[in-house]
């Protein structure tokens, strides 16, 4: 492996021994296509047991697609509380991998990922207001496992038309 690789995997290894005692489980890989970021993905996740769950984002990707939200649909709203992405982040142990994130700037997603980035163990999801409301509680929560790390993978600005840097 190059040296660069063992110290991703080193950064990798930190985040699951120190768990909530670090400031976050999120890191950011950049790089051109094909110099092995999805690839250091899958050799860490083989190495420690961890379920590698990649999201390929593009500039066409919604928001909804991760936070859910309310959903108009035959006349209908209907509460959506439970996407691919919410179900893993809350079970571990899992490393979730947003393949070309700086592609997602203009609707939110980085922003959205604030809890994960912080390290937070908790996310309070303001867009879906709970009809139910007895447990006290006006909008939904979802824990964030302990056991689930974060990948943000960019390639550098100007290296595809559709690639944006992130501001």
């Amino acid at each position: 492996m190059r040296g660069l690789d063992n110290a991703v995997i080193g950064q990798f290894g930190r985040q699951i021994a120190y768990g909530r005692d670090i400031p976050s489980r999120f890191t950011f890989l950049e790089g051109s296509s094909g110099t092995g970021k999805t690839r250091i993905i899958e050799i860490f996740s083989d190495m420690t047991g961890y379920e590698n769950l990649p999201f390929t984002i593009h500039q066409h990707t919604e928001l909804f697609e991760f936070r859910g939200g309310h959903l108009y649909e035959g006349g209908v709203v209907k509460v959506v509380n439970t996407t691919p992405f919410i179900e893993n982040e809350k079970k571990g142990p899992a490393i979730i991998n947003f393949s070309e994130a700086n592609t997602a700037d203009r609707n939110g997603l980085l922003n959205y990922l604030y809890p994960e980035m912080a390290g937070r163990a908790n996310r309070l999801m303001p867009e879906v207001a709970k009809k139910d409301t007895r447990d006290g509680e006006r909008f939904y929560s979802n824990k964030i496992s302990p056991d689930t790390l974060f990948v943000a993978d960019i390639n550098p600005a100007g290296e595809y038309a559709s690639r944006n840097p992130i501001s």
